[in-house]
């Protein structure tokens, strides 16, 4: 299996990090061959299965030439190609009303917000969407990109509005946001993020777990079906997050 990465995945504690060294255990653990490939470095190998994170054109390109592929942490694009791309992923638009009852169940809706990351990201937009299910008026603010340096430039306006409850669309956007807080002196509302980072648990952040070792051993699976020739219809295995409570939401009702 070739392992086709963008190259955010290089960055130490991000998702793409995450996902790269789990799964790269996975398949050592299974005695499964791995060719490393960094998107725009190198050019993939057609004799090698790709599994793609962040890389949705190779696994486009693959399926036109009546090729297998994997998506990871995406779904494919609806259509012919669909039916040569598997894919892992984990369900954003449920991880969304999942945050969204946390919050809803200590603070007055009104009173709540979503610190998003990009505009253009499916998945932030579905994660907005599924709160916005359930908290209709929720004001969003967007910090333009998935890292704390992003969300640093608009964090002080959520702390100036006095919210109550915030739900940050990863765990890194509510590192900046709780960095905040703490730079203006100001108690904290309920936070929620998402993910299940490292670093949520040295924050003690309640987030929406992102179920990672079901995203792997899933892909996993699809690999040894595809490396043994099994040529039915492609699969999309999506996995359902869940709440894991830590201190920066109260389990009690406001």
């Amino acid at each position: 299996v070739e392992l086709v990465f963008h190259a955010r995945a290089r960055r130490e504690g991000s998702f793409g990090a995450r996902l790269l060294d789990g799964l790269r255990r996975e398949l050592d653990a299974g005695s499964i061959p791995v060719r490393m490939v960094w998107a725009g470095e190198t050019a993939p190998d057609p004799d090698w299965l790709p599994a793609v994170w962040e890389v949705p054109d190779l696994a486009a390109a693959a399926a036109r030439e009546r090729r297998f592929s994997i998506l990871l942490n995406d779904r494919p694009p609806p259509g012919i190609a669909a039916s040569y791309i598997d894919s892992v992923s984990t369900d954003d638009t449920s991880g969304g009303v999942v945050a969204g009852e946390l919050l809803h169940a200590v603070a007055p809706a009104r009173r709540l917000a979503v610190l998003a990351g990009p505009r253009d990201d499916p998945r932030c937009l579905r994660r907005v969407e599924g709160f916005q299910s359930l908290v209709r008026k929720a004001d969003i603010v967007w910090a333009g990109g998935w890292f704390a340096e992003d969300a640093r430039r608009v964090a002080p306006r959520l702390v100036r509005r006095g919210y109550a409850g915030v739900f940050c669309c990863n765990d890194r956007l509510a590192e900046a946001l709780l960095a905040a807080y703490a730079a203006a002196g100001v108690a904290r509302p309920a936070v929620v993020g998402f993910d299940d980072a490292p670093v949520a648990e040295d924050l003690h952040l309640t987030t929406v777990a992102i179920p990672w070792k079901e995203l792997m051993l899933g892909a996993v699976d699809i690999v040894r079906r595809r490396l043994r020739g099994e040529t039915g219809p492609a699969a999309s295995r999506v996995y359902a997050p869940r709440p894991v409570h830590r201190t920066t939401l109260p389990l009690r009702t406001a």
